[in-house]
């Protein structure tokens, strides 16, 4: 028995099987969602499964929009929301496409990494060994890139395979680049220092997954899954670390601007950390934060699943606008000129003036938003269970509860009320209790 178990958000059910609660498929699925990362012993990038959700951070370059869908879409819009084009993969892309010499990298959890040209053609692919969920880094010569195989890439702009390196646990978030030197995190919470001929030059054990590291004046700043936020050099070096009290999504590394540190956590909270380790100013939001900040001119901005973008004052910490859009908000922002460009988890591609108010949206599938699947294990009644979180059509997510070595339902709560029947047929019965449904033992 694996020591993680799937926390599964899709849900085997036929229509028929239908609970009593008039709540929506994707108001269960983030809800199920975030009380499944709070639960994890580790970040899980590769759970999220096919659907029509924004899945990647907007890209703007050139006058262009290049955003990643979960059905495997790679879109190329104009800045005033047209379809230039559009690229299938062969399965969902997490990976934020890097823009460079007139080529467009991402990876998918097909297992390849696909260069394409300006017009939406595919230049080559190559396969790595397991799926890439992160963003591509590139230099002069070669694309870095980690996947779920523990191993991280270095490709040449040709598409062949120049060396790997062994981290020997997956590899979920994008790799930063000096001018020697490549800093990769890995599932195994070590912070490696590699030369760009893939040879170590020091380690740093986080004792938790640490996210990609912000260089920013000679340091690396980085946020690990146990809540902190550390400053090492860029010799490997301790400096000091921030305790900010809540894990942090580990795709990508903390904003740096002005000697301030700006990093979201998964209570709602954005934190602005001065380079001395010290608190400058919190800022809070109504719901999860996933993604980067992005900070411009004075403003750092950042989204949140209470489905609004942020514009905060980077200095102050005050509110200056926030614009609700039409759904959760996993992923960062990007910004051209005019327009700040956000997508949803339930399909849809936003420009927001830099005033907060919407400009224009774009529907990037009609396809139901993207379920997710959470490994993490419970415990129940002190005995370890395997917990499935279950997600019906219509929305109820149920938690239920097995015997280790039984397959026999314990116990299962909803988080909505309502009678949920297995697949054989057994009905339980659930009644609110201090804000949750408890199942009756089966």
């Amino acid at each position: 028995m694996s020591k993680y178990v799937d926390f599964n958000l899709a849900g085997p059910f036929s229509a028929d099987l239908k609970p009593q609660f008039e709540h929506s498929m994707i108001d269960a699925v983030i809800e199920g969602l975030k009380m499944d990362v709070k639960e994890a012993r580790h970040p899980q990038v590769w759970g999220v499964q096919q659907g029509g959700t924004v899945s990647t951070t907007p890209v703007v370059d050139v006058e262009r929009i290049y955003v990643g869908t979960a059905d495997g879409q790679m879109y190329c819009l104009s800045l005033d929301g047209k379809q230039i084009w559009k690229f299938q993969a062969g399965d969902v892309i997490t990976s934020t496409p890097t823009i460079d010499g007139g080529k467009v990298y991402f990876g998918c959890f097909d297992g390849f990494l696909y260069c394409l040209d300006f017009q939406g053609r595919e230049v080559w692919k190559f396969q790595a060994g397991d799926k890439i969920a992160a963003q591509p880094s590139v230099d002069e010569n070669s694309i870095y890139v980690g996947s779920k195989d523990g191993y991280l890439y270095c490709i040449s702009k040709n598409g062949e395979l120049v060396w790997k390196f062994d981290a020997k646990e997956p590899i979920g978030s994008v790799v930063t680049l000096d001018k020697d030197t490549v800093y990769v995190p890995c599932y195994s919470n070590i912070l490696y220092s590699l030369t760009k001929k893939g040879e170590v030059v020091w380690s740093y054990n986080c004792k938790n997954v640490p996210s990609a590291p912000t260089l920013y004046k000679d340091n690396l700043y980085f946020s690990c899954f146990n809540s902190y936020l550390y400053a090492l050099t860029k010799k490997g070096e301790f400096l000091w670390k921030y305790n900010l009290g809540t894990p942090v999504s580990q795709g990508r590394g903390p904003a740096v601007d002005d000697d301030i540190i700006y990093v979201g956590d998964f209570d709602g909270k954005i934190s602005a950390i001065n380079t001395k380790g010290e608190l400058v100013w919190k800022f809070q939001t109504d719901d999860m934060i996933f993604s980067k900040g992005l900070v411009e001119g004075d403003i750092v901005y950042f989204t949140s699943l209470d489905s609004n973008i942020y514009a905060i004052d980077k200095k102050k910490g005050s509110l200056i606008w926030k614009a609700q859009i039409g759904g959760p908000i996993a992923m960062g922002v990007g910004v051209s000129q005019n327009s700040i460009i956000a997508g949803t988890w339930n399909s849809f591609l936003y420009s927001v003036s830099k005033k907060g108010e919407i400009q224009w949206k774009f529907q990037v599938s009609s396809k139901p938003p993207s379920l997710v699947s959470i490994q993490t294990k419970v415990e129940f009644n002190r005995k370890i269970m395997d917990a499935e979180i279950l997600n019906t059509p219509l929305g109820e997510v149920y938690r239920l509860s097995r015997e280790r070595n039984s397959g026999n339902i314990t116990h299962a709560y909803g988080s909505f009320g309502g009678t949920y029947i297995d697949r054989e047929g057994k009905e339980y019965t659930g009644r609110k209790r201090e804000g949750n449904t408890r199942y009756g033992n089966g």
